[in-house]
């Protein structure tokens, strides 16, 4: 008796190899969180240390960066302003910028209603601290009841090394 050996055709789905689909996809996937990252980032900002203070980080904030001059500005250039990654050319378009991030609008017969989110400064450690009274000068403009400085957090055991 002869055996018949039937030969069928595989299916289209049997021959697709998806590991290197999912390689691919990984791949993208960790291009994007390095590109976003570094999209978000303002450049070299080297906090102040404070031994004190405690980390509050609320779900949603307003970072305003306060950036040295770039490396060929003269000396006396002012300092780069970034509302949120977003660098800003004067003061008055960072105090609108600080408004529409912080959900701040004009009311009726003056003044500003509430903001819905608090304001982070993060200022570079050698600017000195009148390079942060434009974006304080903004602040009490729009009413914003705190305002806080980021720092970095440095152990007094070690003597206010990070």
């Amino acid at each position: 008796m002869k055996r018949r050996t039937i030969h069928r055709e595989p299916s289209a789905f049997e021959a697709i190899n998806v590991t290197p689909l999912i390689d691919v996809v990984m791949c993208l996937i960790i291009f994007f969180l390095i590109v976003g990252k570094l999209a978000h980032d303002t450049g070299d900002i080297r906090l102040p240390s404070s031994a004190s203070g405690r980390p509050d980080q609320p779900a949603r904030a307003v970072t305003v960066s306060v950036a040295k001059p770039r490396g060929d500005a003269p000396l006396n250039a002012p300092p780069r302003f970034f509302v949120d990654g977003t660098l800003v050319a004067n003061e008055d378009e960072l105090r609108a910028l600080i408004a529409e991030r912080a959900g701040i609008k004009p009311i009726e017969g003056g003044g500003y209603s509430a903001p819905l989110v608090p304001v982070h400064v993060r200022c570079h450690k050698e600017l000195p601290f009148a390079a942060v009274t434009p974006v304080l000068r903004a602040c009490a403009t729009l009413h914003i009841p705190g305002v806080r400085i980021a720092t970095e957090r440095v152990s007094p055991a070690t003597g206010g090394t990070p």
